[in-house]
């Protein structure tokens, strides 16, 4: 297909020619959609950060493979190439050879992989920069032996473990990450000779909190066990109960097979809602809930933040790394600690969240991302 035609418009504060020389990029979503991508936070991002990237000045049109529903949607800038990576046998085939010919065939001199799949079967034959956002896919198996899929695992052990060998870069999104990237490639015995970049994400622009909020909790749940939407719904029953809060618990994602919410007017569960549904009720709600054992990141919780909500979300190493000292964190393993981060949530001011708002814009923005993706390449 030809380049959309278009405007380019500057995003971020270095040009691409500085860094990479008038080279021509690759970047692959064919592999991602709204209705098929198990992370919906990845998909975003990967997004996202295909707009930043394209937008900087003086960029050659970057070659886009996506599926034909996301071809339409790309940003001005780019060469788009539509790809038919439908089906399981399509995407591996995709994801282990069809990217990196097509890559080459369209003289690309880096690809980049927004979602850290590189290739078990060939080495890449051009510079490739994988973006590895967490380790989650190579070890579920192992962390939940009754929910996790062996054979998946599998086919994702050896990919990243290819990747870690013959990507030129890997990107990721926090030390925290980086730092479990290094654990498990030295518990594999694979010698990391290659740039291992934290470059990050970016936050959506603040909006300012609204003066006026719905009696409403916006509630996150997720088909998986490490985000423990059993506990969410266990302790924000008793929560409700003890603060006698009388508004709605509207939750946003896939219930987990056997787990239904209370059986009450008071509960309500949308499914899955694309980002801008999601912001807009997160721009409503007294509070955003984030259930987690673990993350790469822990994105819902900055997003909330930044849409003019209190975030009350799990304590963990990554959140703690991410969110900054803002937002309302709490232990899994308390109720009363949970039940206290509530309660701050529901006490917080507008000049608090306004602070908050400052601190995480300033440590997380697409511009910044730009930039050190960029580096990276050089």
């Amino acid at each position: 297909m030809q380049p959309i035609d278009g405007a380019i418009s500057r995003r971020g504060s270095v040009p691409l020619r500085q860094h990479l020389n008038m080279s021509t990029l690759a970047y692959s979503i064919a592999d991602q959609s709204f209705d098929r991508s198990m992370s919906l936070g990845i998909f975003n991002i990967s997004l996202a950060l295909m707009k930043e990237l394209v937008g900087r000045p003086g960029m050659s049109p970057m070659h886009v493979y996506a599926q034909r529903t996301m071809v339409g949607s790309l940003p001005p800038g780019v060469v788009a190439h539509e790809v038919n990576a439908t089906g399981l046998v399509r995407r591996v085939f995709w994801e282990q050879w069809g990217v990196f010919s097509a890559a080459c065939r369209d003289g690309a001199d880096w690809l980049i992989l927004p979602k850290g799949f590189g290739s078990a079967v060939r080495r890449p034959p051009l510079k490739t920069a994988a973006y590895v956002h967490d380790i989650m896919a190579a070890t579920y198996f192992d962390r939940y032996p009754a929910h996790g899929d062996f054979l998946k695992q599998f086919y994702f052990v050896r990919t990243l473990d290819h990747t870690l060998r013959s990507a030129d870069v890997v990107l990721t999104n926090t030390e925290f990450t980086r730092r479990e990237i290094l654990a498990w490639a030295s518990g594999r015995k694979i010698e990391v000779p290659l740039r291992i970049e934290v470059v990050g994400y970016g936050l959506p622009p603040a909006v300012t909190p609204a003066i006026g909020r719905e009696d409403m909790i916006l509630v996150d749940v997720r088909d998986c066990p490490h985000k423990r939407t059993d506990l969410a719904l266990d302790y924000l029953s008793k929560w409700r109960e003890q603060a006698r809060f009388e508004g709605r618990f509207v939750c946003v994602g896939r219930l987990p097979a056997g787990l239904a919410l209370p059986a009450d007017a008071t509960w309500r569960a949308l499914g899955r809602v694309p980002a801008e549904r999601y912001f807009d009720l997160m721009r409503t709600a007294r509070a955003h809930v984030h259930f987690t054992e673990y993350e790469g990141f822990g994105l819902p919780s900055a997003e909330a933040v930044m849409n003019g909500t209190p975030a009350v979300f799990s304590s963990i190493e990554v959140t703690q790394e991410v969110m900054s000292g803002t937002g309302c964190p709490f232990s899994n393993t308390s109720f009363e600690s949970f039940a206290e981060a509530m309660s701050r949530a529901i006490r917080t001011t507008r000049d608090e969240i306004l602070g908050w708002q400052a601190t995480l814009g300033e440590k997380h923005s697409w511009a910044k991302t730009g930039d050190r993706v960029l580096r990276a390449l050089t």
